[in-house]
């Protein structure tokens, strides 16, 4: 991917997890990353795999195809759906195996 690419994927990614109220350190850890990794992606930095733009997309809860989306384009989600979506996911950790009972 060229450099000006990378930084407009950098952007988009920058701006979904802003969108979905995640902060970078957060956002990594959901994607199995390093927060450092994820900087560097947001920046423009280095080069990511396709299974690490799958991994972040996962963490994002959106398609690998929303990244590669120009920023601009990219459109905020209701408030509704975001704490609806915070809800769940603190419903699906007390629920988990490994949550304390």
């Amino acid at each position: 991917m060229s450099s000006e690419t990378a930084v407009k994927v950098g952007e988009t990614v920058r701006k979904v997890r802003q969108i979905r109220g995640l902060s970078i350190r957060e956002c990594a850890r959901k994607a199995g990353m390093s927060t450092r990794t994820l900087q560097d992606i947001e920046k423009g930095h280095g080069s990511a795999t396709l299974s690490t733009f799958a991994r972040l997309a996962h963490a994002l809860d959106a398609s690998v195809s929303v990244l590669f989306t120009p920023a601009e384009r990219v459109q905020e989600v209701p408030a509704w759906y975001t704490d609806l979506v915070q809800r769940i996911e603190r419903l699906e950790a007390t629920l988990s195996p490994e949550a304390p009972r």
